[in-house]
């Protein structure tokens, strides 16, 4: 920094403000001063003059110590030397460090280059004039606080005769450390990626909110000062954690604008931004335009599309990364393979366990947990029982990636031995694994071995993890053991919201209804908020009766309250648990004030009218789902196939057999079936018969639903029965129902 005392005979070049008001400069940092005052209301042309500042000459002994400091030079010997030093700092001031804000000691240089340890003092009597020149016109600038203020002057004359360098304005950001610089740049680096000064990424760090941040790289595009990678990795960093797509788009704005969107350390940011935010579209223009790609840019592009279940797209870039001659790294393979967790994308899991193979990565654990992963959610567990076998190494990852992809595929005792052979091998089992082994679907005598996976819980103390206790109620509770789900859940010592939502459920599953009521009345006087499972859980049960009408009005009493009666998914449970009950006219009431309908809200209310012989309604209401443009399903027909026969249900079970017609579903098997029930118990056992004979295929329904309508005529039905029997198709229980009826019409008819 400048010293007190020391003089220097610079005069300045015209300075021009636009600002009417008057502007104090100084005093500078480390208790030097350049106290100077600009009066710019004055009618001077729109020019003043600043007159020269002089400062007291040196102290021999400081001039002989700054001496000793460049090397024992004379003033006069060192010139040169100096001169290129500063040419050095100003091409690129990010390689000095910088120590003009914390400097106490005149021993101190203010600048010292990082890699070399040269060192360079303002003010020294080597330093040249236009040095000085450039450094005293960044100090003459003083930051207001609405703003800053902006110094145009005519250009210095710095590096005489060299094309070399390019003046870019100056433009002093606000800095608290009241740090400042004039940038000289060559013009390549300010179409490149060059970190400009320390300064200018501290700045953006002491930036208080990302807006502020955005605004400082704003100004420094429109003033054209270079900003570097960095300060820009730094504001996209923020973004990426705000998730604030807004200030992002801002942001790349001023990357295109200081042509910055080739740089790959920025591209590649801006394109985990937009990923984050589900913009992947926008991701994908800034990966087309990049004229050249590195690993991190296609395994970015390839993970945005994997999060988001884009698939094909993935798969697709992965593929032209690959014919591009582009090498996949580990990470990359995480990536590609979290896009075939599922089975349609097998195939392609596949193909790419392969070029994992080839490429060596197989023996990574987590590469290879990720194989057992992608084998385990595309359906199959052999062949991820197969790598998990084959692996070298495994952590505890491993062991419960592959004891939870047995678990969900009912294979708990399986997935019970792997456990015990876990703990065999050394390993000791956490909370995720007990998760992952609890969350089997229930089989005959999953009961015994959930008992002991529970027995480790207690000897570990993981039994008291709120995550453990919920998978314990919800298995107990799925494997009919609704009184050792009940046990576990009042032994808790916390609870979460997914605690409280499995035993209501388990409840509402096993016909408690009016245990589970009061059980999420509990819950609300706790401070528990009831979400949308919830309300799902308590509206489950399969036995409701009309006795379950109070306390299911009271629930749906509370949805309203909580704004959630709208949402599809319990505007339908409520329907779906009214009709149960034969409540229909509540049903429909609730039906009707659902503004977000989908095929499942019209199915069950559709089957519901149906099942309480309200057939033309049914009907009505199926014309009006067509109407509004919804498309009907096989369940549609399904639904509204299973009404009671009324007076004038054939006139539309005609239209209805019509429109399956024209839907192309009169080959499905199920809806086949459907028909014959319905033209049977409507009379008209012609058509039923029609459909009977044109069946490509037939099941035990079709065989019953027919011999059912031919009871009346028992040796028809009878007849067919036989036939049925010469077919080898097996009779079930509903079969020997219809028997009864055709022999007692067989005895009526005196045969």
């Amino acid at each position: 920094m400048l010293g007190a005392g020391i003089a220097m005979d610079s005069r300045f070049q015209l300075l021009n403000f636009s600002n009417a008001q008057r502007v104090r400069v100084g005093p500078a940092l480390n208790g030097s001063f350049l106290n100077g005052t600009v009066w710019p209301g004055r009618q001077f042309q729109r020019s003043c003059v600043y007159s020269s500042f002089f400062f007291e000459g040196l102290r021999d002994e400081r001039r002989n110590h700054l001496r000793r400091a460049h090397g024992e030079k004379n003033v006069s010997g060192e010139t040169d030397d100096i001169e290129h030093l500063w040419k050095k700092y100003f091409a690129g001031p990010f390689q000095w460090w910088d120590n003009t804000a914390n400097k106490k000691n005149d021993r101190v240089p203010d600048y010292k280059h990082k890699v070399t340890g040269e060192a360079l003092w303002i003010v020294d009597p080597s330093t040249p004039q236009w040095a000085k020149a450039i450094y005293m016109k960044a100090m003459l600038m003083k930051v207001t606080q609405s703003g800053r203020v902006r110094l145009v002057s005519s250009e210095p004359r710095v590096f005489q005769g060299s094309s070399q360098f390019a003046r870019k304005k100056v433009f002093i950001p606000n800095s608290k450390h009241g740090k400042s610089y004039s940038q000289l740049t060559s013009t390549s680096e300010w179409r490149q990626t060059t970190p400009v000064n320390d300064a200018g990424l501290k700045h953006l760090q002491n930036a208080t909110t990302l807006r502020e941040a955005i605004a400082i790289l704003q100004s420094h595009v429109q003033h054209r000062i270079p900003i570097d990678s960095y300060m820009y990795v730094d504001v996209l960093q923020r973004c990426l954690k705000q998730k604030d797509l807004e200030s992002a788009k801002q942001l790349h704005d001023c990357i295109i604008k200081s042509r910055m969107e080739q740089n790959l350390f920025v591209a590649n940011k801006i394109m985990r931004v937009y990923n984050r935010c589900g913009r992947l579209q926008d991701a994908r223009k800034v990966f087309d335009k990049l004229e050249k790609k590195n690993v991190v840019t296609w395994t970015t592009m390839i993970g945005g599309y994997a999060e988001y279940d884009r698939t094909k797209d993935a798969i697709k870039i992965y593929n032209q990364m690959r014919q591009e001659g582009g090498k996949p790294d580990k990470i990359t393979y995480l990536s590609i393979m979290k896009a075939c967790v599922s089975p349609p994308a097998l195939k392609w899991g596949k193909e790419i366990h392969t070029h994992i193979r080839d490429s060596g990565f197989q023996s990574d654990v987590h590469v290879g947990n990720a194989l057992t992963n992608m084998y385990t959610k595309s359906g199959s567990i052999d062949d991820a029982r197969m790598i998990f076998e084959e692996m070298v190494e495994r952590d505890v990852i491993s062991w419960n990636v592959m004891i939870g992809g047995l678990a969900q595929h009912g294979r708990g005792q399986e997935a019970f031995d792997l456990f015990l052979e876990m703990q065999r091998d050394g390993f000791v089992p956490d909370a995720t694994t007990y998760i992952s082994i609890l969350n089997a679907n229930a089989s005959t005598g999953a009961l015994d071995w959930i008992k002991e996976v529970h027995e480790y819980c207690g000897k570990s103390g993981l039994d008291l993890d709120v995550r453990v206790g919920s998978a314990l109620v919800h298995m107990y509770a799925k494997s009919g053991s609704i009184d050792d789900a009940r046990l576990v859940f009042n032994r808790m010592i916390e609870r979460n919201v997914i605690t409280w939502n499995a035993m209501i459920g388990g409840l509402a599953r096993h016909g408690y209804g009016h245990e589970c009521f009061a059980l999420f009345l509990q819950m609300q006087r706790e401070g528990f908020v009831h979400d949308e499972v919830t309300y799902l859980s308590i509206l489950s049960g399969t036995s409701a009766t009309a006795g379950d009408l109070k306390w299911v009005k009271k629930v749906h009493s509370q949805a309203v309250k909580a704004q959630l009666d709208g949402d599809i998914r319990v505007g339908t449970a409520f329907v779906h648990m009214l009709v149960n009950i034969g409540s229909i006219d509540d049903a429909k009431l609730i039906f009707d004030g659902i503004k977000h309908r989908d095929i499942i809200t019209w199915n069950v209310m559709i089957g519901g009218l149906a099942q309480h012989r309200r057939g033309h309604e049914a009907y009505s209401l199926f014309s009006l789902m067509q109407r509004e443009g919804f498309v009907p399903n096989v369940g549609t027909y399904i639904s509204i196939l299973n009404t009671c026969a009324s007076s004038g249900a054939l006139e539309w079970l005609k239209e209805v057999h019509k429109h399956v017609v024209k839907m192309g579903l009169d080959s499905n098997i199920s809806v086949e079936n459907a028909l014959i029930h319905m033209y049977a118990k409507s009379g008209s056992i012609d058509d039923a018969r029609l459909i009977f004979e044109g069946m490509a295929e037939r099941d035990v329904a079709s065989w019953n639903g027919m011999i059912g309508g031919l009871a009346q005529d028992g040796h028809e039905a009878f007849s067919l029965f036989l036939q049925r029997q010469r077919e080898g198709v097996v009779p079930n229980p509903l079969t020997y129902v219809s028997i009864p009826s055709a022999s007692a019409g067989i005895e009526s008819g005196g045969s």
